[in-house]
């Protein structure tokens, strides 16, 4: 991203500084680590904007800025349609938060809109067999690699996110009933998702040989 770098978050002005303490305020709040990051990410985003801009206030954040930064982004084009409206979503908030500390006189709700397009379905899509090929390439005649094929089976049949296997433990999975507990997925809550037979053949493997109830699947291999 032109002009922003990461590491090049010192506040500079009023308008950082009040950022700053608006960050400090999410962080005593009930979000996620990742919902954190992504605030942090979008907002030092604006702050790029907004130095480039000569805006040192939240008292200049008005119509005509949001407008401008909408542009400033779309002109990148490196930013996808969903970072902006994230972007967006997180200044806004930022915004509002300014209001009830009456940092700011309103907020420009107008500016703020955004026609939504639709998701947009992956260009890109293994076919089956190249699914099976990538299946096969951990060697699950070692520890490593029959833990490997396991995680990449409950992948392909559960569609956990990382994190959400990640935190996975042998106790979560319901092989009688098909189920897994994926526990604090998305907003903090608990879920169950299906699994599929292969999978849990899979993962009877792994756990005959290596399984140990209550400890995630990642973290046993990486105790060995």
């Amino acid at each position: 991203m032109s002009g922003w770098r990461v590491q090049d978050k010192t506040p500079r002005s009023p308008l950082e500084e009040a950022v700053v303490v608006w960050l400090s305020h999410l962080g005593g709040l009930d979000y996620s680590p990742y919902s954190l990051r992504r605030f942090y990410f979008d907002i030092w985003c604006f702050l790029s904007f907004a130095r480039a801009a000569d805006i040192l206030e939240l008292s200049q954040v008005q119509g005509p800025e949001v407008m401008a930064f909408r542009r400033w982004m779309q002109g990148l084009g490196t930013l996808a349609e969903s970072t902006q409206r994230s972007t967006l979503m997180c200044l806004k908030a930022l915004l509002q938060w300014a209001f009830r500390q009456e940092l700011v006189r309103r907020v420009p709700e107008d500016e703020f809109r955004i026609v939504w397009h639709g998701r947009r379905l992956p260009r890109n899509v293994m076919r089956p067999d190249e699914v099976e090929r990538l299946l096969s390439v951990p060697d699950t005649h070692t520890r490593t690699g029959l833990r490997d094929r396991t995680i990449l089976e409950l992948f392909y049949s559960t569609g956990l996110r990382r994190s959400e296997l990640l935190r996975l433990c042998v106790d979560d999975i319901l092989g009688p009933r098909g189920l897994v507990l994926v526990r604090e997925g998305k907003g903090r809550k608990d879920r169950y998702t299906p699994v599929g037979l292969r999978a849990l053949k899979w993962l009877s493997a792994y756990l005959a040989k290596f399984g140990e109830s209550g400890q995630s699947i990642r973290g046993k291999a990486a105790g060995s």
